[in-house]
C-alpha cells in the first residue's frame, strides 16, 4: 500500500498529482502478478482528496480484477470498493465490505512495559478483537499491527531514533530478530479454526464408562472439522479420532470415547489439519488441580513489644522501631524478608512512608501487628498483619486518597538479593502454552540467565523470555540487572507463587482474597521486581489493570476505590523442598484385583484425589502410568468334532476356555460360538413289507361224497 505524506496539504494540490500516481502505478506494476495480493491500498491514514480520486481511477483501470481500499475510510466518500477501519468497528461502513487493516496492538505503554514485560502477553486483546472480526457480518478480515518490532540499529550500533518503542515500534509479536514474543502464541490460539470455548474452565465428569461430549466451533471458511485429526491423551491412555462432522462456520460436538473418568483428569488434545497442528488443549475434568503446600508445624509464638519482635521456635520477624515495617524475617536463620509491607500501585508512586502508629499484641497463639502511616503522596494506609504459629503472615491493607495512574493494587514485601527464581501455578487465559511463554500456567523463571545478556546489533543467544537487557526500552547503554523478562513479568490469576533462594529458603504466596471477601481472586497477580540494590520486591496484587482504548486492545474494568482500597494477601516463610506438583496429602489405598480372561485386573496402588495420579507406594514416590492389569488370555481346550447319531447328539470342532467357559471356532479364541451342539440324527423308518395274496380257501364240502 501507499502512505501519503502531509495528506491535508497535498491531497487537492494538482502539482503533486503525478507524485501520487507514480507511487500507485509503481506499486501495481511491481506486484500485480503476485497471487497473494487481494486488494490495493491507495492511501494509509490520509484524508481523501482529488489526488486520491485520480489514484482510485488509475487503479481500477490498471487492474480491474482487484478492489481498492483507502484509509481513513470515513473521508473517502464510499468510493473505494472496500471500507478501511483502524482500531474499532464502530465506524464501519454498512454499504461495502470492511477491512480492519490495523488492529490489536501488542503493547500499550513504554513505562508499563519497562516495569512489566507481561504487557506483551495480550491474549485477551487478540482473542476478543479477532472474535469481533469473525462475527461481523460486514468485516472481511483484520491485519495485526504489527507482526515484527520496527526498531533498527544504526551502523555504529546505536538505536535508530526514528523507530523506537515510544513510537509504537515494539508492538510486534516477533522481535527484530524474528524471535517469538508472547503475543505470537496468542495469535495462534485466537485464530484457531477448531474452537473449544472456556478452555480453562472445569468440564463436567461424565462418569466411569461414559463418553465425554465437548462443544466445538468450526471457524474454517472452507473445511469440515471431519477433515481434522484429534489426538487425545489422559495420563497413560491415548488414542486418535477423526474430527467431528461439523460443517464450516458452524458448531457441533466432539465425542471422546468412554473410559474410567476421574475428577482431576487432564484431557490433552492435539488437533491437526493436513498434518499441521492447528490447536492444542489441556482440559480439566471434574476439578482443576491446584496443589497445596504442606503446612508448617504450629509453634508457640512469643511477642516482645519492647524490641518489636515476633518469633516462634524456627522463625522470627523483626520490625523496625522507626518505620514500623519489617526489618528482617527468618526461617531457621535463613532470611526471607528485609522490608515491607508496602502499598503497591505498579507504575504510580506512593512516595516515602512515615509511621504514625504501631501496635503489637498476642491473641492466643497469634500475633497481631498494626502499622499505620502516611505516604508523601498523601495516601494514608493501615496494615494489619496476622502472624500465625506456622509463620504465615496474613496482611490486610486499608488505604485512602489513592491517586489516579496506578495499574496495580496490592501489598509488596522486600526479599534479600539472594533470590534465585520465581515459581508459580496459575489459571491462565489458555489451557496450554509453550514452555518458555511468560503466561504459561506453571513454571520456573530464573532471575538471571547467563545467555540473556547480549550486545546491540548482535542477535541474542537467548529466547525473548530469557533476555536480561532491552536496548530499545532502556537505551544504548543498558546494563540490564533487572532480572529476566520471564522473572519480572506478572503472573495473573495465580494459585501459588514463590521466590526461591540460593540457601534453600522459600517465600511463597497463596491467592485467597475470595475467602476474605475483598476480591473474587481472578483479578489477582504476582510480580517480582529487582531493585537497584539487588533486593527483590515481591508484589502481591489483588487487582491489576490494563488501561487504554478498548478499540486498540483489551482493557480491564476499573474498580471504584473512591471510598478507599481494602485488600488481603497471604505470605508464608518456609525452607521445605518446594514443589509445584501436588503433595499427595489426599490419597487412598486401592487393593489389587486379579485379572481374568473376561475382566482386566487392577494393581495395588495409592490414588491421589488431588492430582489424579497413581503410585505404587504409600509414600507416592513412584508414579504408575497405568494401574490396569490386562485381561488374561483364554486357556483354550480343544474339543474334537463328534458326529451325532440317532442315539446321541454330536458337536462341532471347537475350543473351550477353562476359565470362563466361552467357546470359539478357532484356536486363537477370536470367533466366539454360542452353540456347538449337532442334533441327533433322525432314525430311519421301518421298511413296509408288502403282503402276497393267498390262494382262495378250498371249500371243505364234497358234493360227491356219499
Amino acid at each position: 500500500g501507499v502512505k501519503h505524506i502531509n495528506p491535508d496539504s497535498l491531497k487537492n494540490d494538482s502539482r503533486y498529482a503525478d507524485s501520487y500516481l507514480n507511487a500507485v502505478s509503481e506499486m501495481i506494476e511491481e506486484f500485480k502478478s503476485h497471487p497473494s495480493i487481494l486488494y490495493w491500498s491507495i492511501g494509509n491514514e490520509s484524508n481523501w482528496g482529488s489526488n486520491s480520486v485520480s489514484c482510485h481511477t488509475y487503479s481500477r483501470a490498471a487492474d480491474p480484477t482487484r478492489p481498492t481500499k483507502f484509509s481513513w475510510g470515513y473521508t473517502a466518500e464510499n468510493i473505494p470498493e472496500i471500507f478501511s477501519v483502524h482500531y474499532g468497528l464502530t465506524s464501519a461502513s454498512t454499504n461495502v465490505p470492511n477491512i480492519w487493516d490495523e488492529y490489536a496492538h501488542g503493547s500499550i505503554s513504554v513505562n508499563e512495559e519497562k516495569l512489566d514485560p507481561g504487557y506483551q502477553d495480550c491474549a485477551e486483546t487478540i482473542d476478543q478483537l479477532w472474535t469481533d472480526v469473525y462475527q461481523s457480518d460486514s468485516c472481511i478480515g483484520g491485519a495485526i499491527w504489527s507482526a515484527n518490532d520496527r526498531m533498527t540499529y544504526t551502523l555504529n550500533g546505536s538505536i535508530n531514533a526514528k523507530y523506537n518503542t515510544a513510537n509504537g515500534c515494539g508492538w510486534g509479536f516477533l522481535d527484530v530478530w524474528g524471535r517469538e514474543k508472547p503475543g505470537y502464541w496468542n495469535v495462534k490460539k485466537a485464530y484457531s479454526p477448531f474452537k473449544i470455548s472456556n478452555e480453562t474452565s472445569v468440564f463436567a465428569n461424565p462418569g466411569a464408562g461414559n463418553s465425554l461430549v465437548l462443544s466445538v466451533e468450526n471457524r474454517f471458511n472452507h473445511a469440515n472439522l471431519n477433515e481434522c485429526v484429534v489426538n487425545w491423551k489422559v495420563g497413560a491412555e491415548a488414542g486418535t479420532l477423526s474430527g467431528p462432522n461439523v460443517p464450516k462456520r458452524s458448531s457441533g460436538q466432539l465425542i471422546l470415547p468412554a473410559r474410567n473418568w476421574n475428577d482431576g483428569d487432564v484431557l490433552e488434545l492435539e488437533v491437526t489439519y493436513q498434518g499441521i497442528i492447528i490447536d492444542e488443549y489441556a482440559l480439566s475434568i471434574g476439578k482443576k488441580d491446584a496443589p497445596a503446600f504442606g503446612e508448617e508445624p504450629l509453634e508457640n509464638i512469643s511477642v516482645d513489644t519492647s524490641s518489636f519482635l515476633v518469633s516462634g521456635n524456627s522463625f522470627s520477624i523483626q520490625f523496625d522501631s522507626e518505620t514500623g515495617l519489617i526489618q528482617s524475617a527468618k526461617r531457621n536463620e535463613k532470611q526471607v524478608l528485609c522490608g515491607g509491607p508496602i502499598l503497591n500501585l505498579g507504575t504510580a508512586s506512593t512516595g516515602t512512608w512515615t509511621k504514625t502508629n504501631f501496635s503489637i499484641k498476642k491473641e492466643e497463639n497469634t500475633a497481631i501487628v498494626t502499622i499505620s502511616g502516611e505516604y508523601s503522596s498523601g495516601i494514608s494506609a493501615t496494615f494489619v498483619l496476622t502472624i500465625n504459629g506456622d509463620g504465615a503472615i496474613n496482611t490486610r491493607i486499608n488505604a485512602d486518597n489513592i491517586p489516579d495512574g496506578y495499574n496495580e493494587l496490592g501489598v509488596a514485601y522486600i526479599a534479600p538479593s539472594n533470590v534465585e527464581s520465581l515459581m508459580w501455578k496459575r489459571n491462565g487465559y489458555w489451557s496450554t502454552y509453550p514452555e518458555d511463554h511468560l503466561g504459561r500456567n506453571e513454571g520456573i523463571a530464573m532471575k538471571n540467565y547467563e545467555n540473556g545478556y547480549y550486545r546491540p546489533a548482535i542477535m541474542p543467544g537467548s529466547t525473548w523470555a530469557e533476555d536480561m537487557q532491552n536496548y530499545f526500552l532502556f537505551g544504548d547503554n543498558d546494563q540490564g540487572n533487572r532480572g529476566s523478562n520471564d522473572f519480572r513479568s506478572r503472573k495473573t490469576n495465580y494459585y501459588y507463587a514463590a521466590l526461591t533462594f540460593d540457601n534453600g529458603a522459600i517465600l511463597y504466596a497463596e491467592n485467597k482474597p475470595k475467602e476474605k471477601g475483598t476480591s473474587d481472586g481472578t483479578t489477582a497477580s504476582v510480580r517480582a521486581q529487582v531493585l537497584e540494590d539487588g533486593a527483590v520486591r515481591f508484589n502481591l496484587n489483588t487487582l491489576w489493570l490494563q488501561k487504554g482504548n478498548p478499540n486498540w486492545h483489551y482493557t480491564t474494568p476499573v474498580t471504584d476505590i473512591s471510598n478507599g482500597y481494602v485488600g488481603d494477601v497471604e505470605l508464608h516463610m518456609s525452607d521445605k523442598v518446594f514443589s509445584l506438583i501436588c503433595l499427595h496429602e489426599n490419597k487412598n489405598h486401592v487393593e489389587a484385583k486379579s485379572a481374568t480372561c473376561t475382566q482386566p485386573g487392577t494393581k495395588e496402588h495409592w490414588h491421589c484425589a488431588d492430582c489424579g495420579q497413581n503410585f505404587s507406594d504409600e509414600g507416592c514416590q513412584t508414579v504408575l502410568d497405568s494401574v490396569t492389569i490386562p485381561a488374561e488370555a483364554h486357556s483354550l481346550n480343544h474339543v474334537d468334532r463328534v458326529e451325532p447319531t440317532t442315539e446321541a447328539e454330536g458337536n462341532i470342532e471347537y475350543w473351550e476356555c477353562t476359565g470362563c467357559g466361552r467357546m470359539f471356532t478357532d484356536e486363537s479364541g477370536v470367533n466366539e460360538v454360542f452353540n456347538v451342539t449337532l442334533p441327533k440324527l433322525t432314525p430311519a423308518p421301518t421298511p413296509v413289507i408288502p403282503v402276497t395274496p393267498s390262494e382262495p380257501a378250498q371249500n371243505p364240502f364234497n358234493p360227491n361224497a356219499g
